[in-house]
């Protein structure tokens, strides 16, 4: 009879552990050679969602933020190097997303998205910040800044309305280009957005690593991705980071229980479709999979996508993954839709999430597959299976680094710790 309860505390907490109890580090965070990027006083009163960036390109980036939809609100562009910030671009906003006076109404779908520990109280502890946010509270703007000529010294932008600023100067980041001699360096992490101190202090950790861009890999907004959600859990944690560098994120299963996704898709300004979507980046091409949705068309788009690319790498990303030896087991549609198309195209890296550990398999068919959950939820007990080259059960986040002819991924810990190194080759 015991060892039937113990199983059955098993099956129910999903080998959950304990939540982390450590302290939250200082933020120390590089200083910005632009500015601070605060807002005015004006700013305060007008933007609801200070600007971040999205989609950098090697001539410009896409500037988004929620506020007041005045047409009057442009994005000035200076030189870094120009101490004066004489302007040589503006780019008025633009609304993006949805009908801002459309209401947002709870629709939680069916989709298979069951939670590593069961109905918990860290559940409980979510539920009680789901109150629906009116679409109407989220005017949604976005300016696309390009055909800016390279400058070595790099460029600074700030808001402004009505000529005055409503942000201080910041930098804008934008693309390298292929075979650019300086290295490229990427963050990722994933399952970061319960809002406990965990998730504060991974952000604390990531904002003081050099980077070019920061990808997340889903259930960015527990527990059901709403507005109010995203803005708590992801946009106000990581504000002063992803106004400075490049965001690309994809849909978790968390993320997707609010009217299919439709929060998560009006909140970024994302390639394509926003569901799935790829971008290059200096040498990488990177493609964002859409977990939640997974059949033929979107198998179908990955195989002509893949065709085309002629990025020295190939990075493909995720939340559920097609191999793991978590309790919840590997992703079988991603196992039979993708899986197939990127082993033809010889993918160098798969990265997703959902299971929250570091798991990294041995190259199966010359592809490295890792997941990496561990960016703030809960953390699971990790398993083993053949494939298993490396498992630790610690919140952490990745590092990624471009070389001229590898991939340099390492798992950094909470404390600070180097967990994992692997070096992935060019397969092509």
């Amino acid at each position: 009879m015991r060892t039937l309860v113990a199983l059955t505390t098993l099956l129910v907490t999903g080998c959950g552990m304990p939540y982390w109890d450590g302290s939250v580090p200082p933020l120390d965070s590089r200083a910005d050679p632009c500015g601070s990027g605060a807002l005015t006083q004006k700013g305060v009163r007008a933007l609801q969602r200070i600007p971040f960036l999205q989609s950098a390109y090697t001539d410009g980036a896409t500037v988004a933020w929620a506020g007041m939809p005045r047409p009057e609100t442009v994005v000035e562009v200076a030189r870094g190097d120009d101490a004066t910030r004489e302007v040589v671009v503006r780019v008025p906003g633009t609304s993006v997303g949805a009908d801002p006076n459309g209401e947002a109404v709870e629709l939680h779908e069916d989709y298979d998205d069951t939670d590593p520990d069961g109905a918990t109280s860290d559940d409980k502890d979510d539920d009680k910040d789901d109150d629906v946010v009116e679409a109407e509270d989220f005017f949604r703007l976005a300016a696309r800044i390009e055909h800016l000529p390279p400058e070595t010294a790099g460029y600074c932008y700030r808001l402004v309305s009505a000529n005055e600023p409503l942000t201080e100067w910041a930098s804008l980041t934008l693309a390298q280009p292929a075979g650019d001699e300086r290295i490229d360096r990427f963050v990722l992490l994933g399952d970061t957005g319960n809002g406990h101190p965990a998730q504060r202090a991974i952000a604390a950790r990531i904002a003081s690593e050099p980077m070019d861009a920061v990808i997340f890999l889903g259930d960015i907004a527990y527990t059901s991705g709403t507005h109010e959600q995203l803005q708590a859990r992801f946009f106000d944690v990581y504000a002063s980071l992803l106004q400075r560098i490049p965001v690309y994120a994809v849909i978790g299963n968390h993320d997707n229980r609010t009217q299919r996704g439709k929060p998560f898709e009006e909140a970024f300004v994302l390639p394509g479709n926003e569901r799935w979507y790829s971008f290059d980046l200096g040498d990488v091409h990177f493609v964002a999979l859409d977990t939640t949705r997974i059949g033929r068309e979107q198998a179908r788009w990955l195989e002509a996508d893949l065709a085309k690319t002629e990025r020295k790498f190939t990075v493909v990303v995720g939340h559920h993954p097609p191999y793991t030896a978590a309790w919840r087991g590997s992703s079988r549609g991603f196992r039979r839709w993708f899986v197939p198309v990127l082993e033809r195209h010889h993918v160098e890296l798969v990265v997703t999430g959902h299971e929250h550990h570091y798991e990294r398999t041995k190259p199966l068919d010359g592809i490295v597959y890792i997941v990496s959950g561990g960016g703030g939820a809960h953390l699971q007990r990790t398993g083993w299976k053949e494939r298993t080259a490396v498992a630790h059960a610690k919140h952490h986040f990745l590092t990624m680094e471009v070389r001229a002819d590898a991939l340099v991924v390492r798992a950094i810990d909470i404390d600070g710790h180097l967990l994992d190194t692997v070096v992935v080759s060019d397969r092509r």
